[in-house]
C-alpha cells in the first residue's frame, strides 16, 4: 500500500498544525502525544530523500505557525513591509523545520537497511530534535510543559528526556494504526516498552511531586517582588516624541517603577525585580566609581582608605602603590577610582585600577598642588593639572579606561607632562588649585594672588584680596569656586568674577563643596563655617579646638575633616560628629568621593546615589512629573527613590567613553545590576548570549559600517559570567532576555548552584501575540531539570513566578501594569540533570550507531537494502498480509531461511504474495540470469 505524493505532503502539513497547535495560542498540548502519527505513516515507504522532503514539509509548517508572531515584531520595529517580513518567517521556519528532515531521512535510512522500524523512528526523530541548531530553540518536550506529572522526569535527563517520552509514544502510536490497517502483528516489545515508560514516569512524577513539595515547605524563603509597568517599546525609549515630551515620557516611566517598588516595600519584598532595560534614565545619573567615602595621604606615604565609617591605611603591593616614605599632597580625582598626588613636590604619581604610574616635575620645579575636571557625561576624564609653586602649570591626561577588563590589564601609556603656556603670569607664589564640574581651572596664592585657565594659556586674574589664599574647591556639579585664607577670607564666584563673601576670624586652610552644593570652610582653632547656594556663611560646631587643615564631603553628605597631628573626625548629616582617627601621623589632603554625572550606567561604578528627595504625590503620572521639575537632576534619574529594599533592574552599561554613535559602542553591554539598600552596586551580570541583528550584527567587529546600513541594530559586547550574584543567603542565577530558551547556559549557570534563578526579559518587542506566552513555555521546564524556582520578570507581560516542578504559581496578563510577590524558597542540593549533563544525547548516539551497525551486519554486501527474501514463508502462504520486520523473520537473516521454504511452498504462496506486491520475494534467484530489480516491501513501522 503506497500513499500517493499529494497524500505525503497533506499528511506531513497535518503533523506540523498538530504540533505548533500544541503551543501558545491554541495550548492543545494532548495533540503531541499522536501527531507524529501522519507523518510517520505518510513516510513507511518513502526514500531517504523523500523521507527528508516529508519531515521538511512538517518542520516548516510547524515553525510557520508555531512562530507566526515574528512578522509583527520585523514590520512594527523592523520598519519592514509584510512581503518581506512573511519571506523572513519563511526563512527561518525552513530553516528550524530541518530537525524534522534530519529525523525522517535518518530514519528512512537506517529502517530501509533493516532496523526495527518503530524502534529507528522514535530515536531518529528524537536525534533530528537534539542535533539542529535552531535561533528560538525549542523541544517536543516543552509542549507538555503544563502535564505536571509527566515532566518531572527533566530532572534525569531534561527536556530533551520528556521529548523522547512524547517520540516513543508516537512512534508507538503510529506502529499500532499500520498494524490495523496491514492486519498484521505489531512491533509488541516496542508498545509494551512505551507503555511501560510512561506509566513509570507517571509514578516517578507523582511521587516527585510530594517529595519536592515537602522540600520547599522546608526550605529558607526569599520575598521576591515584581514590577511590571507594562511599558511598551515605543513608551519605553519614546523616540518619536519631541524633546519635551520624550522627557516627560521616560521620566514617567522611571516613576512608575519607583512607586510599584515602594507598593512590593511596604508589602514586604526583600528583593524587587525591574525588568530588562527597564531603567531608561534621561538625563545625568549620579554614579560613584569607588567603595571608599572618602580617601587620605599624608607624611611617610601615608594613604588611608575610608570604608564602612574607619580609616584604614591602603595595602600597598595588592592595590599597586608605590612603596615611597615621602610626603604626599596635592590629592584630586576625576571619579574615586583614579586618583594621583604629589610625592615631596617633585614627582606626580597617578594611580588606577589598571595600573600606576609617575612622571617626575622638570628639574628645580616645587609642585604645590593637582587638580582635575571630573568627568564628562560620556565617561571620559576631563584633563588634569599640576600646579608649580611660580605659577606655572602643566596638563597631565588621565589614563584612558581599558574597554576590555582581561586580566593581565594592559600597561597605562607612559604619561606626558604638556605645560600650558603663561601670559603676563608674574612673580607669585602659588598655593592650591582646584577645577570646577565645567572644567575650569582656579589657582590661589600668596599675597592674594589668583591664575585661571583662559583658552589654552594660563592668566592672572585680579584678585579682590591681598591676604594669602591657602585653598580653593570647585563645585563638582557647578561651575563656583570657594577660595579661603587669612583672617577669616572667603571668596565665592567663578574664575571671571570672585567676591569677597567673608571677612574676619582666625586663618582658614581648607575648602570644599559638598553634593547639595553648599560650600564649607575650615581653619585655625577649630573654626568650621557652612555656607547654602544663594545664603550667607554660618559658623558651625567643630569637632575640637584645634587646627583644620582639610576637609571633604562624601556623597551621603557626611563631612570628614583633617587636624593637626594627623587626627579626623566624621560628621554625619544631623551634625554629629565621631573621631575617626588619632594616630599622630600628618594628613596633608583628603578627598571625598561625591557623584559624576553619567548618561548611562559605567561598568566602573560601585554606586548610584539614592535620592534624597521623596517620590512626588500626584496620583497621575504626568502631573507628578510636572510638579517634580523643581528636583535637583540626580534625584529624578536615580533609580532609587522612595524604597530601600535590593533592587535587581536591567540596565544599559559601558565602559570607557560612550560615544556618540550606536556603530562605534565597543563596549556596551544589555547588564542586570544589583544595587544595594544605599545604592551600591552590588553585583554585575551581562547578557551572554545575543541576538542576532537586534543587539549585534554578524561580523560586524571585523566590518564596523554594517551597523550604518542597519541603524536600528544595537552594538552590544557579549558578557562572559555565569555565576550567581549573591544577596545575604540567596544565590541567584540571572538570566537576560531568551537566555532562559538556552538549556546548556542554563546548565552552565545551574553549575554555580544557585537557589533561584531569575529571568530579566523585554517581550514587548512583540506587542500582544503569542511570543511572549510561547517564550514562558519554552522556560518553564528549567526548574524541573534544576529543581530551582524561576521567577521572571517582564515589561509587558508575562512575569511569573514558576516552582520547582514546573507549576506556575502566579502570573501577571499581557495588559495593565502589576506587581507581584511571592516568598521564594531557596532550594539546595543538585539533580542528576545538572551532575551529568545532557546524558542522554550520548545514550541516543550510542543507540543509533547500534541499530547502524546491526543493519550493516545483517544486510549483507547488496547495499544494506532489504531485500526480496523478507517475508518468507509466512508472507506467502500466511495470507495476513507483510509481517512486522520487527520479528525475527523480518530480518536479512531470517529472510535467507525464509527463502529456502520459498522453494517448496512457492506455487500458491507466491501467487497470494504477488498479490501483495511481493512475488519477487517468494522465490530464489535464478541461476546465471542477472540479479532481478529490487522491490521494496510495503514499509510499516517496524
Amino acid at each position: 500500500m503506497t500513499t500517493p505524493p499529494w497524500l505525503g505532503n497533506v499528511l506531513a502539513a497535518l503533523t506540523g498544525v498538530l504540533v505548533f497547535i500544541a503551543y501558545p495560542d491554541w495550548n492543545h498540548n494532548e495533540t503531541a502525544w499522536f501527531a507524529f502519527v501522519p507523518l510517520l505513516f505518510a513516510a513507511r515507504e518513502a526514500t531517504v530523500r523523500r523521507g527528508f522532503a516529508l519531515g521538511l514539509v512538517a518542520g516548516t509548517v510547524t515553525n510557520f505557525g508555531g512562530f507566526h508572531w515574528i512578522t509583527w515584531m520585523l514590520s512594527e520595529f523592523g520598519h519592514l513591509p509584510a512581503p518581506v517580513s512573511w519571506a523572513i518567517l519563511l526563512l527561518q521556519a525552513v530553516t528550524q523545520g530541518l530537525a524534522m528532515a534530519v529525523g525522517v531521512a535518518l530514519w528512512r535510512f537506517l529502517a530501509r537497511r533493516g532496523a526495527p522500524s518503530a524502534l529507528t523512528a522514535f530515536l531518529a526523530l528524537w536525534a533530528g530534535e537534539c542535533v539542529t541548531p535552531m535561533i528560538f530553540p525549542w523541544f517536543m518536550g516543552n509542549a507538555i510543559s503544563d502535564m505536571t506529572p509527566m515532566v518531572q522526569i527533566a530532572d534525569l535527563g531534561g527536556v530533551p528526556l520528556v521529548s523522547a517520552l512524547i517520540y516513543a509514544v508516537n512512534a508507538a502510536l503510529a506502529e499500532l494504526t499500520l498494524a490495523l490497517t496491514e492486519r498484521r502483528r505489531p512491533a509488541l516489545r516496542f508498545v509494551v516498552a512505551t507503555a511501560l515508560a510512561v506509566l513509570a514516569t507517571w509514578g516517578y512524577g507523582t511521587w516527585r511531586i510530594g517529595d519536592i513539595e515537602a522540600r520547599e515547605a522546608a526550605a529558607k524563603t526569599l520575598k521576591i517582588g515584581l514590577v511590571e509597568g507594562d511599558v511598551g517599546i515605543w513608551e519605553k525609549e519614546a523616540r518619536h516624541l519631541d524633546t519635551r515630551e520624550r522627557t516627560r515620557t521616560l521620566r514617567k516611566n522611571l516613576l512608575k517603577h519607583q512607586r510599584m517598588s515602594a507598593q512590593l516595600e511596604a508589602r514586604g519584598a526583600e528583593l524587587i525585580l525591574w525588568p530588562e532595560s527597564a531603567y531608561q534614565p534621561y538625563g545625568a545619573i549620579p554614579a560613584v566609581h569607588t567603595a571608599d567615602r572618602f580617601l587620605a595621604v599624608g607624611a611617610g606615604g601615608a594613604v588611608l582608605h575610608h570604608r564602612d565609617g574607619v580609616l584604614v591605611s591602603a595595602q600597598r603591593g595588592k592595590e599597586g602603590l608605590p612603596r615611597t616614605t615621602g610626603l604626599l599632597t596635592g590629592l584630586s580625582s576625576p571619579r574615586g577610582d583614579l586618583w594621583r598626588a604629589l610625592l615631596d613636590g617633585r614627582e606626580v604619581v597617578t594611580v588606577s585600577p589598571w595600573g600606576t604610574s609617575s612622571v617626575a616635575l622638570p628639574k628645580g620645579v616645587q609642585g604645590v598642588d593637582t587638580a582635575t575636571g571630573g568627568v564628562t557625561l560620556f565617561g571620559k576624564s576631563k584633563p588634569g593639572y599640576v600646579l608649580g609653586r611660580r605659577g606655572r602649570v602643566w596638563r597631565l591626561d588621565w589614563p584612558d579606561e581599558p574597554l576590555e577588563r582581561v586580566r593581565p590589564l594592559p600597561a597605562p601609556a607612559r604619561p606626558e607632562l604638556a605645560e600650558v603656556p603663561a601670559i603676563d603670569v608674574g612673580a607669585v607664589d602659588m598655593t592650591a588649585a582646584a577645577c570646577n564640574g565645567a572644567g575650569d581651572l582656579l589657582a590661589v596664592g600668596r599675597k592674594g594672588a589668583l591664575l585661571r585657565l583662559a583658552g589654552h594659556s594660563v592668566q592672572p586674574q585680579k584678585s579682590p584680596v591681598s591676604v594669602d589664599l591657602w585653598a580653593v574647591s570647585g563645585d563638582p556639579l557647578g561651575r563656583n569656586f570657594v577660595a579661603v585664607g587669612a583672617k577669616g577670607t572667603i571668596l565665592t564666584g567663578t574664575t571671571d568674577r570672585l567676591r569677597v563673601e567673608h571677612r574676619g576670624g582666625p586663618d582658614l586652610f581648607a575648602a570644599w563643596f559638598d553634593a547639595d552644593g553648599r560650600a564649607w570652610a575650615a581653619g585655625a582653632d577649630g573654626r568650621l563655617m557652612r555656607r547654602r547656594r544663594g545664603g550667607s556663611w554660618a559658623v558651625e560646631r567643630a569637632p575640637a579646638q584645634i587646627d583644620l587643615l582639610a576637609g571633604a564631603a562624601d556623597a551621603r553628605g557626611h563631612q570628614l575633616v583633617i587636624g593637626r597631628g594627623g587626627r579626623a573626625w566624621e560628621r554625619d548629616r544631623k551634625g554629629r560628629w565621631t573621631a575617626r582617627r588619632r594616630d599622630g601621623t600628618e594628613l596633608t589632603s583628603v578627598l571625598g568621593f561625591q557623584p559624576r554625572a553619567a548618561l548611562v550606567v559605567p561598568r566602573g561604578a560601585k554606586r548610584i546615589v539614592p535620592a534624597r528627595r521623596p517620590l512626588p504625590k500626584h496620583k497621575d503620572l504626568f502631573a507628578a512629573v510636572d510638579a517634580d521639575s523643581g528636583t535637583d537632576e540626580f534625584d529624578r534619574n536615580t533609580p532609587r527613590r522612595g524604597f530601600r529594599t535590593p533592587l535587581l533592574m536591567g540596565a544599559m552599561t559601558h565602559g570607557g567613553e560612550l560615544p556618540m554613535r550606536n556603530a562605534e559602542c565597543k563596549a556596551c553591554f544589555n547588564s542586570a545590576l544589583l544595587l544595594g539598600s544605599d545604592g551600591e552596586v552590588l553585583d554585575l551580570v551581562d547578557k551572554t548570549f545575543l541576538l542576532v541583528f537586534g543587539e549585534y550584527i554578524p561580523f560586524g567587529e571585523q566590518y564596523p559600517k554594517l551597523y550604518d546600513l542597519l541603524p536600528e541594530s544595537s552594538r552590544f559586547q557579549a558578557g562572559t559570567r555565569t555565576r550567581p550574584v549573591s544577596l545575604g543567603p540567596a544565590r541567584i542565577g540571572v538570566m537576560i532576555c531568551y537566555e532562559d530558551l538556552l538549556h546548556r547556559h542554563a546548565m552552565r549557570i545551574a553549575a554555580h548552584d544557585p537557589n533561584v534563578f531569575v529571568n530579566l526579559t523585554n517581550d514587548a518587542w512583540f506587542g500582544q501575540t503569542a511570543e511572549p506566552h510561547h517564550h514562558l513555555q519554552l522556560a518553564q521546564l528549567r526548574t524541573v531539570e534544576y529543581r530551582r524556582w524561576l521567577v521572571r520578570s517582564t515589561n509587558t507581560g508575562v512575569s511569573v513566578f514558576v516552582d520547582a516542578l514546573g507549576r506556575r504559581v502566579k502570573q501577571t496578563k499581557l495588559t495593565g501594569a502589576e506587581t507581584l510577590m511571592h516568598a521564594v524558597p531557596l532550594l539546595e542540593g543538585r539533580t542528576v540533570y545538572a551532575a551529568l549533563g545532557d546524558w542522554t544525547f550520548l545514550a541516543l548516539a550510542v543507540a543509533l550507531l547500534l541499530l547502524w551497525a546491526r543493519a550493516l551486519r545483517e544486510g549483507g554486501g547488496a547495499g544494506g537494502r532489504r531485500r526480496g527474501g523478507a517475508g518468507g514463508k509466512k508472507r506467502g502462504g500466511s495470507g495476513r498480509g507483510p509481517k512486522s520486520p520487527s520479528s525475527r523473520a523480518s530480518s536479512p537473516r531470517a529472510s535467507a531461511k525464509s527463502g529456502k521454504s520459498a522453494k517448496s511452498g512457492g506455487a500458491a504462496g507466491g501467487k497470494r504474495g504477488a498479490a501483495k506486491g511481493g512475488a519477487a520475494k517468494g522465490g530464489s534467484k535464478p541461476k546465471g540470469k542477472k540479479k532481478p530489480p529490487e522491490v521494496l516491501e510495503p514499509g510499516s513501522l517496524r
